[in-house]
């Protein structure tokens, strides 16, 4: 019996790199929806990513069809059947996609390219080309907030295609998702609820803050009016979100003639992000952002500014973390404090360390790994010294922990 997932090797070669990312570093926990494409075809999965265990879906016209790859081994369940199967290696060449990249990971060679912006996530582009022929013929496009690679594109000899992924939403996933044990008899395999939950009251916080709202919630933020000042807005809903964001100095409402840009933001589509920057030259003191339709997920986040020379960074950190660069002459310390939505703690752990790239892959080595466990409102902080020369920073937060992050480097 066949298990045609995908419909050709392009389509391999492209969910391949996607899911392997592009970093030895943890990746984020998310849904997302993939669609894969070249001159012949045009598909939609789903797609779920566990602690290097992923999980895909494609529906034919026989019915759902999902399959599981897990330390090292890909498992197919298929419409009818309530077992899921280990493919054999012939199968498993054809259908997994790691076979497909341990081929092409050979031929060619990649570098940075360039910076972009997709499905609301900055990215670093890579081109790729093969041994002895200086023509890019392969891109990918490297989120570092989910270290995941989040768009394709190839146009080589052996084919063209695109791949991206879209309507992605970070959040804790069941195990259940990727057991590979024999399903009760009668079990319907469930669709997975993809929306975190909002509220919809007024909440108040310091920056940098973020918290997710529905219609009619609100978030009042205290904000450090010597510095710029940024809003993030994000769209939870499956349709239309709208919000409004206004500026306040001294208890007093800034007029649109002195921030333009504090007006009505309006979101189409699932997964949509905006952003607004107020320059500290306004001297807000006050951010308010509330919503009037959907939901949307805000942070509110002091600008860096290019003339301190300490290098601080204060920024809002939820599940799943993420992983941040360095400067490897300079000491570094790092504040940690619990800010979750979800709970009265957020725990985890903080791993620096350096690498470097070896043929195109970059490998991590961690230098120090300490745990964390901070109640709501509870601070900790951390120092390396420039001695330990320092270069990547991950935190990585257990599901229902959120935190705010400083980061210095005196």
């Amino acid at each position: 019996m066949s298990c045609k997932v995908f419909p050709s090797m392009v389509t391999l070669v492209l969910v391949l790199f996607l899911i392997l990312g592009h970093s030895p570093g943890f990746t984020a926990e998310f849904a997302a929806e993939l669609t894969v494409s070249s001159s012949d075809m045009n598909d939609t999965l789903s797609i779920f990513v566990k602690d290097y265990t992923y999980r895909l879906e494609n529906s034919s016209d026989d019915g759902r069809i999902i399959l599981i790859q897990k330390k090292g081994v890909t498992w197919a369940l298929e419409p009818g059947s309530d077992t899921f199967r280990e493919l054999d290696p012939a199968e498993e060449a054809l259908l997994n996609p790691v076979a497909a990249w341990e081929d092409l990971s050979y031929e060619m060679r990649g570098q940075g390219v360039g910076m972009d912006t997709v499905a609301g996530f900055e990215c670093e582009i890579f081109g790729y080309n093969r041994k002895g022929d200086p023509a890019i013929v392969f891109k990918r496009w490297y989120a570092s907030e989910l270290n995941f690679i989040i768009k394709q594109e190839l146009d080589d000899k052996s084919g063209v295609g695109h791949m991206e992924i879209d309507n992605i939403v970070l959040g804790e996933l069941e195990d259940a998702l990727f057991d590979v044990s024999p399903l009760p008899s009668g079990t319907v395999v469930p669709e997975v609820d993809r929306k975190p939950a909002a509220i919809s009251t007024k909440v108040a916080g310091t920056a940098p803050v973020g918290r997710r709202l529905s219609a009619g919630g609100e978030l009042r933020v205290t904000v450090d009016p010597t510095r710029s000042t940024r809003v993030k807005v994000k769209n939870l809903a499956e349709g239309e979100s709208t919000c409004r964001i206004a500026l306040f100095r001294d208890g007093e409402a800034l007029k649109e003639t002195d921030a333009s840009k504090a007006n009505i933001f309006t979101l189409t589509y699932s997964g949509e992000r905006k952003t607004a920057l107020y320059g500290s030259q306004l001297h807000v003191d006050e951010v308010v952002v509330g919503v009037e339709l959907g939901a949307v997920e805000i942070r509110v986040e002091p600008e860096p500014s290019s003339f301190d020379h300490t290098h601080l960074c204060d920024f809002y950190l939820p599940f799943p973390g993420g992983q941040f660069v360095v400067d490897t002459t300079r000491s570094l310390e790092i504040t940690l404090t619990g800010d979750s939505q979800d709970g009265p703690m957020s725990t985890g752990k903080i791993v620096v360390g350096t690498g470097e790239y070896v043929n195109t892959v970059y490998q991590f080595e961690p230098i120090e790994e300490v745990l964390f466990s901070l109640e709501n409102g509870a601070s900790q902080t951390w120092s390396f010294r420039a001695n330990k020369k320092v270069k990547d920073v991950h935190i990585k937060i257990d599901a229902g922990g959120a935190l705010k992050v400083k980061m210095w480097q005196p």
